[in-house]
């Protein structure tokens, strides 16, 4: 099968490249400590001011794993037509309710004394045409304010709804300043991430000690491992090395039992013993744990 045009170009870039080495690293994702719902989720705004933070929400969870009901392409032109009552999802979900609200802007003033040079010149003069002397000027810089309320309410059939709400405040001063419009954005978003940070996965890099061929692991780091495995089968020298790189890519596949194989067989060599147990004893810990490897 004839491999993508992109993959073939990528190979083509990495294989011009010098032929250095640099440390794996390997990124865990833990599982959240405990889980928002259990059920697909339909992430619904309250308003129209509250479709941002609610496309923001739906980006969130699906990228730690919640299974976002609606189709968040179509769904805006079938609630258009149809009316939300002729809009619902098939099967048991949870409803979420965004409402973020935030309140019209402030504005507060204060008086600043700077500091200027004042320059003075008489070009006819043909010497110094010009003079300079100390000044101050007096100005008025102005605060806009904006605060704001993210609220997160969470529906479940036979279960008492669970709310979640916080405050944000977001501002820009200067002599004349614009309304702080991504700064609401910003502060929203960083609200919601505060809000479900108890519901979301975290990720931990862990520096793995071992120096494989640069290009191998820039393949790795694409996914690119079958390229990345002759990289190494043909460039890297060092044999504990590249049983510790074969082994870091089934990690990344998700095959512990490989992973095992190849870092039993470096810790048979006698090289670099400590570490290649190390590496068996993580993988047999994640495994039992269900944290994985990227």
């Amino acid at each position: 099968m004839q491999k993508p045009l992109w993959i073939n170009a990528t190979l083509g870039l990495l294989l011009m490249g010098c032929s250095t080495t640099t440390e794996l690293k390997t990124t865990l994702e833990f599982p959240p400590a405990q889980r928002l719902t259990h059920k697909p989720v339909l992430v619904e705004p309250v308003d129209s001011a509250s479709e941002p933070a609610a496309d923001a929400a739906r980006q969130l969870l699906q990228a730690n794993g919640y299974v976002i009901r609606q189709d968040t392409q179509v769904t805006g032109a079938l609630l258009q037509a149809f009316g939300r009552n002729q809009v619902q999802p098939t099967g048991d979900s949870a409803l979420l309710k965004v409402q973020a609200q935030v309140s019209p802007p402030s504005h507060t003033f204060r008086n600043r004394t700077e500091s200027v040079s004042l320059k003075s010149c008489n070009y006819l003069r043909e010497r110094n045409p010009c003079s300079y002397r100390d000044a101050s000027r007096n100005v008025v810089v102005t605060a806009v304010t904006q605060t704001g309320q993210l609220t997160l309410t969470l529906e479940e059939a036979g279960q008492e709804p669970q709310t979640l709400t916080t405050a944000f405040t977001a501002s820009t001063s200067g002599v004349l300043p614009a309304l702080p419009t991504s700064q609401v954005t910003e502060q929203t978003e960083q609200a919601l991430q505060q809000l479900l940070q108890p519901y979301l996965g975290r990720q931990e890099v862990v520096a793995t000690g071992i120096e494989p061929d640069r290009l191998a692991v820039d393949m790795i780091e694409l996914g690119l491992y079958e390229a990345a495995i002759e990289r190494l089968q043909g460039h890297e020298s060092d044999e504990s090395i590249r049983l510790y790189a074969l082994g870091y890519i089934e990690e990344r596949r998700g095959n512990p039992s490989g992973a095992i194989m190849y870092y039993r067989d470096g810790a048979q060599r006698g090289e670099h013993e400590a570490l290649f147990d190390a590496a068996i004893e993580r993988v047999l810990i994640h495994a039992a744990n269900g944290q994985l490897i990227r």
